[in-house]
């Protein structure tokens, strides 16, 4: 359902809110599949804190599904991806020429910018709305996952009804095309309105790594450590 909006300003908030769910979920996916990689290389680290990392793997990951299903979600009344698109289709006037040379006043390539269509066409929207619909078997998937598990937990799943997720389970390859055709869709439609768009990539995703290195550094310093300590300890007993 579209969201009623006044103004080109109030669909701007909108297009902003939208991306930091997109990106958020993207890079907090990214971080739970590297660390997943890496497990392998610095499982013995890991193995030093396992609650840790445990906790943080499944914050990690849910808070990324999380992410996921409200880019999604299909309530009538929040800000999601086929709402977003309701509202931008029920909107052309706020992608004319001349409003986006108002948006765009300070910006010296305004003029060249404005010569391309920036009104959306109906068929791109028709498509894209489809895809972020139950129209969508993916989708369809998120959602049921949304409405048992995410949102809250269903009473029949909890009753031992685990059929409802286990023949709807979504693999990685689905969860990775879910994100990144989110920000493909959201990119269209962000650079027609105000010529911007959003990276597929951010600084600090990969951060992780650097905790990793300065995990294993450390626990190489302690055992050192240890080790002359425990030398420093044999050479006393012998002078005695």
């Amino acid at each position: 359902m579209k969201i009623n909006i006044r103004d080109a300003k109030e669909l701007d908030l909108l297009l902003e809110s939208l991306a930091f769910e997109i990106i958020q979920a993207r890079i907090l996916y990214r971080m739970y599949c590297g660390l997943i990689d890496d497990m392998q290389e610095y499982e013995d680290d890991m193995n030093h804190s396992p609650g840790f990392w445990h906790y943080t793997l499944t914050s990690l990951r849910e808070t990324s599904f999380l992410g996921l299903c409200r880019i999604y979600d299909q309530h009538a009344e929040g800000l999601n991806l086929h709402n977003l698109l309701e509202t931008i289709r029920d909107n052309p006037q706020m992608f004319a020429t001349d409003e986006f040379k108002k948006r765009l006043k300070d910006n010296k390539f305004v003029e060249s910018l404005a010569a391309e269509s920036r009104t959306p066409q109906s068929q791109n929207i028709a498509e894209h709305l489809r895809y972020a619909s139950e129209e969508n078997p993916i989708v369809k998937k998120l959602i049921v996952w949304r409405n048992n598990i995410v949102a809250h937990r269903g009473a029949k799943l909890s009753l031992g009804r685990k059929d409802i997720l286990n023949e709807r389970q979504i693999p990685e390859e689905e969860i990775n095309e879910l994100l990144d055709q989110a920000l493909k869709i959201f990119n269209h439609y962000s650079y027609l309105f105000k010529a911007s768009t959003w990276s597929s990539n951010a600084i600090g995703e990969d951060d992780y790594k650097n905790c990793l290195q300065l995990l294993r550094a450390g626990i190489l310093q302690k055992k050192q450590t240890f080790l002359e300590a425990a030398r420093a300890n044999q050479k006393t007993c012998a002078d005695d």
